[in-house]
């Protein structure tokens, strides 16, 4: 019977539950009754699929409800593996058009192969029921750790943020745009690798949202980027966006915008200014919250423009947290235990008058009251052994005694030794400097002018990689993804990529070579983005 770690929400109690417990516990300190984490209502257990079979998939239990898909555990009895099988609602399931996208899509990311992103095992249908079988993770998500813990460190979330970010890398790369990146689509397995989850599950444009619940659409809308809630097609930097508000909503404890209504909220993404980073979570590095606000931007071309850019940024910020984390360990780190010397002599007097007694030090190793410690430095250098023998009993004496001790105070000695050769090179080093600077000026005096300058060293040798022209490949490669994702009718994923060829390398000899072929490409693809005209059958009249 496994024990699993918790918190009360209402009075932030730690506390403990068993697995073998039932759906409800009460907190010991406020006596509030708490719902379990991952028990499902009596209901859910009526559910009629669990038990059922789903093509090679064998229903075992209902994980979650939403308003998108319903989620179950399952078995695939060919590879006798667990796996979460999504259900689509009847709703969606009776759209022809939304089940083809839907299929197609999930395929599309289903291509995608990346340790961070939720491998797809299959998509199909069997009864009337759309499904997409998936990789299960055991643990949880980013959403329940918030709710849980509270926000997370920087250092813990900028390792999350890293794997997200290339997550979308390598989806962008494929033509895959998620459009619903939020903190309950991040999942964290039990060894802390994040994963993202529901790629290809993106909504239909104009679809009607009434099939979503109301707490839904507003958990999406907390992160949703301006331009969607615009109504304006999403790319790569919309994916970036919700990111960043994501990441913000975990670091800070609170999302970037609050609000009463979805409307009110799209409204201020789209319009207010988001309260600084370093204002509501004062711990987090600067350089962290300068991504942020840089993913937060309004105008998508203010932001990052690839998932790539962010990874750069985020190795930079990673490396000055790592500075100032052995600066400040090194500033905080405790001084060194002082040597093991022979115990100090008693008191003895000084032949002069002038010079007090040299005490020893309290027998426990203490300074006396209202002594400040010495400084961790080590001794000048003693004119002779004697002397610093003498120098080190000051500086080191306690009530050791021993082998060890008499070990110390010779590898002392020997330290001072090498010091004064150390000493004597580096003066013969630099006398022979002078002499030869001396030299050197005597030459150019007696030569009649100043000396000839050296020549230029030879030009460096352009590589072929330098020759290349990474703007042509660019716009080649984006191109080619256009027509890829057209193709497979992802309009928005091309009308994305081919916008970029149009505004950003126009000037290219591959944009003037094929610039017909690139606009009739731009026409194909607004005139399949744009919305169809409804006919209705006209009454009959009336005689």
């Amino acid at each position: 019977m496994a024990r699993h770690p918790g918190k009360c929400p209402r009075c932030g109690h730690r506390l403990e539950f068993e697995t073998a417990v039932g759906e409800q516990i009460a907190c010991p300190e406020c006596q509030s009754v708490l719902a379990l984490p991952g028990k499902v209502k009596p209901s859910d257990r009526l559910d009629p699929l669990v038990g059922q079979t789903l093509g090679q998939f064998e229903i075992e239990a209902l994980l979650g409800r939403g308003g998108m898909a319903t989620v179950y555990r399952a078995r695939q009895t060919s590879l006798k593996r667990p796996c979460a099988i999504k259900v689509l609602p009847e709703a969606f399931a009776r759209d022809a058009g939304f089940v083809a996208r839907f299929q197609r899509e999930a395929r599309a990311a289903a291509a995608v192969t990346h340790p961070n992103i939720i491998t797809i095992y299959d998509v199909g249908q069997h009864r009337g029921f759309q499904f997409i079988a998936m990789e299960l993770v055991e643990g949880e998500s980013l959403a329940d750790v918030l709710r849980r813990d509270g926000p997370l460190p920087p250092d813990r979330a900028l390792a999350y943020l890293k794997q997200a970010a290339a997550a979308l890398a390598a989806a962008h790369a494929a033509g895959i745009v998620h459009r619903d990146i939020k903190p309950s689509n991040l999942l964290i397995t039990r060894t802390g690798v994040l994963k993202v989850a529901d790629f290809g599950l993106a909504k239909r444009i104009g679809a009607d949202t009434g099939a979503t619940r109301t707490g839904q659409i507003l958990g999406t809308a907390l992160y949703m980027p301006p331009e969607m809630g615009q109504g304006k097609p999403a790319d790569a930097r919309s994916d970036l966006y919700a990111l960043g508000a994501s990441f913000y909503h975990l670091l800070s404890g609170r999302p970037p915008f609050e609000a009463a209504s979805v409307a009110e909220l799209v409204l201020k993404h789209a319009e207010a200014d988001v309260v600084p980073l370093s204002t509501v979570a004062p711990g987090t590095p600067p350089s962290l919250c300068q991504v942020i606000r840089r993913l937060l931007r309004k105008n998508p071309d203010e932001r990052y423009q690839s998932a790539e850019e962010l990874l750069d940024a985020l190795r930079r910020v990673e490396e000055r947290m790592k500075l100032s984390g052995a600066a400040a360990a090194g500033s905080s780190s405790p001084p060194a235990p002082p040597l093991a010397v022979p115990a100090a002599a008693p008191a003895e007097a000084s032949s002069d008058p002038d010079v007090p007694a040299i005490a020893p030090p309290p027998a426990t190793g203490a300074l006396p009251a209202g002594t400040a410690e010495p400084p961790a430095i080590a001794p000048a250098l003693a004119a002779s052994p004697r002397q610093a023998a003498h120098d080190y009993a000051l500086h080191h004496s306690g009530p050791h005694a021993g082998e060890h001790a008499r070990h110390s105070l010779a590898e002392h000695l020997a330290a001072q030794h090498r010091l004064r050769r150390r000493l004597v090179l580096y003066g013969i080093l630099g006398a022979v400097g002078g002499v030869a600077i001396i030299i050197g000026i005597i030459v150019v005096a007696f030569s009649g002018g100043k000396p000839k300058p050296l020549p230029p060293p030879p030009e460096p040798a352009v590589s072929q990689a330098e020759e290349f022209n990474v703007a042509e490949y660019n716009a080649e490669r984006l191109y080619n993804d256009a027509k890829r994702t057209a193709a497979d009718e992802m309009w928005l994923s091309a009308e994305s990529y081919l916008r970029r060829v149009r505004s950003e390398y126009a000037r290219t000899k591959f944009y003037k070579a094929n610039e017909a072929a690139i606009e009739a490409l731009w026409s194909k693809i607004r005139a399949a983005l744009r919305p169809k005209p409804t006919t209705s059958t006209p009454a009959p009249s009336e005689e």
